[in-house]
């Protein structure tokens, strides 16, 4: 009985995780998307740039692994 609440204590907080990660990705990829639409000699690729992209790669990253880390709770 405690192994099944703790496994789905685990379920609704790697659900909650995953629903919090989308307000930081949606601002970071909205933030690139601005900066790609920038012309002439200010669409530049710089360090923040990078940063961001990085940003996006580590959040999708994240986001797949509590997905899996779901698939296994699930089942």
């Amino acid at each position: 009985m405690n192994e099944t609440h703790h496994l789905m204590e685990t379920r609704k907080n790697l659900e909650r995780a995953l629903a919090e990660t989308e307000g930081p990705l949606r601002v970071t990829s909205e933030c690139i998307y601005h900066r790609e639409g920038r012309k002439g000699i200010d669409l530049v690729n710089d360090m923040p740039e990078n940063s961001l992209m990085r940003e996006v790669d580590t959040i999708k990253g994240s986001q797949d692994r509590m997905r899996k880390m779901l698939e296994q709770v699930n089942y």
